[in-house]
């Protein structure tokens, strides 16, 4: 018949062509359908309606509009009792600015619950999500991501998880699988990761890869608890026992460091400042291809380029040890600039693998220049027990000084020229006329088998047993 109508309590249905089968109580409108219900406005072409079932069937393209709502469709029914609907074929969801798709659209509109199916997209102004699924609450603007998940918004580009999840309102979001997450100039990489940010804090486990691209610096852990609104990370475990710290320098020569604690800390979270705190505790060892080290604590700030040893720091430069209470190294181009050394402060040179050249005050400042050691100055109680050599090389004979202040200059490694500034004495011994092994200055250690001689080394077995003389 044509000028069809039917109405079932609230819901009412129109179009120019309708057909009623009695057998099974179900009606079809053909051209400019219509259905006028409380919840909904539908605009078809064809569709089928089930009186027994309270279900609409779209047999064509059609438009459902429900508050600010619209959604497309090609295929698909709905359930109208139930409040359950499915579209599919060309399925196209907008509210505002919110635009979803997928090759299936499921609503439920009592949990308020779409749930995307194959293919799934979302996109606003401010957030685009896709994955093989999309399972997503509007009453609470949480989203699940199944397969092949990726989401980006303001903050944030999170991809490669097998699962994300992401409540809108709360800030909260966690992944599984191996994820990408990425926040301005920093990158989580982990197997999981679950953020609060209601309580500020979030959680990484598996294989945890963290850089900051902006300092140049990066730490692989196990695991990884981090703060974003201070921007704090502190990393436990890793790889091979213990978290390790990877800074690369402009040379592109890169330090490696670890420790069983290290914590991270950006002082100007406003992000007009980059200075990063790094602070690593333990049991601390480095590794550099032209410096190495050893101490229990130790702390590095990105701005200047300053590492702080403390708990009896031991540092390697080629055959030359440093050795004090504490020990500041400054960087520059990725290069050694100077070293600080303070209270306790001893230097030890091996000549020829058989003497040892000593220098010791209460604070040693050595300079380098292209990375080799241009001059030290010696301030408090200063002492040396130096090898003089000829210009062929030969030894002539040991020369032990004491002076409250002085000044050393190096040539090609080697002491070139000694400066004594204030009371100087100094003796000179022929070579055969000493006893060498008494020569050596109070609080002599030649620790060279502590030495990391590779990256590797930085993980081994702790030295706990090391006992530093005073």
């Amino acid at each position: 018949y044509y000028g069809a109508t039917l109405v079932n309590d609230s819901t009412q249905l129109s179009s120019r062509r309708g057909y009623y089968y009695v057998d099974e109580e179900a009606a079809y409108f053909k051209d400019s359908v219509l259905v006028s219900d409380p919840d909904f406005y539908l605009r078809a072409d064809t569709l089928r309606y089930s009186l027994a079932l309270e279900t609409v069937y779209f047999l064509g393209p059609t438009l459902i509009t429900a508050d600010s709502s619209d959604i497309y469709t090609e295929a698909g029914f709905y359930d109208i009792g139930n409040d359950l609907a499915q579209f599919q074929q060309n399925a196209q969801y907008q509210k505002l600015d919110r635009r979803a798709t997928a090759e299936i659209i499921r609503l439920d509109n009592k949990q308020q619950l779409y749930t995307l199916l194959g293919n799934a997209q979302v996109v606003d102004s401010n957030r685009i999500a896709t994955a093989d699924t999309i399972r997503y609450y509007e009453l609470t603007d949480e989203s699940y991501l199944i397969g092949n998940a990726f989401f980006k918004d303001e903050k944030r580009d999170i991809q490669g998880a097998e699962s994300i999840y992401y409540n809108a309102q709360k800030d909260i979001y966690g992944t599984t699988g191996r994820a990408v997450i990425r926040e301005e100039n920093q990158i989580l990489e982990a197997d999981k990761v679950n953020f609060d940010q209601e309580v500020g804090f979030g959680i990484a486990t598996g294989n945890v890869l963290w850089q900051d691209t902006s300092a140049n610096i990066a730490i692989r852990t196990d695991s990884a608890l981090y703060q974003q609104d201070v921007d704090y990370l502190k990393s436990m475990g890793g790889p091979l026992g213990r978290p390790e710290l990877i800074s690369i320098f402009e040379d592109g020569d890169s330090l490696f460091l670890a420790s069983d604690t290290l914590i991270s800390r950006q002082l100007d979270t406003t992000g007009l400042d980059s200075n990063r705190i790094l602070s690593a505790f333990n049991d601390v060892r480095f590794y550099k291809s032209d410096f190495q080290g050893l101490s229990d604590s130790m702390v590095y700030n990105s701005q200047d380029s300053m590492f702080q040893l403390f708990g009896d720091p031991v540092i390697w430069s080629d055959s030359t040890q440093f050795k004090a209470d504490s020990i500041a190294i400054q960087m520059a181009n990725g290069e050694i600039d100077r070293i600080i050394l303070v209270d306790n402060a001893i230097i030890i040179t091996q000549e020829d693998g058989i003497f040892f050249s000593q220098i010791k005050g209460k604070v040693i400042t050595a300079f380098f220049k292209d990375g080799e050691l241009d001059r030290l100055r010696v301030e408090g109680n200063a002492e040396t027990v130096y090898y003089v050599k000829d210009d062929n090389g030969a030894y002539i004979g040991v020369d032990q000084s004491a002076c409250s202040k002085m000044v050393i200059f190096f040539k090609e490694g080697e002491i070139d020229v000694i400066k004594f500034l204030k009371e100087p004495n100094s003796v000179l011994y022929p070579m055969t006329e000493v006893d060498h092994d008494n020569l050596r200055l109070k609080g002599f250690q030649w620790l060279l088998d502590k030495k990391p001689q590779k990256r590797l080394d930085i993980f081994a077995v702790k030295n706990n047993n090391i006992d530093y003389e005073n």
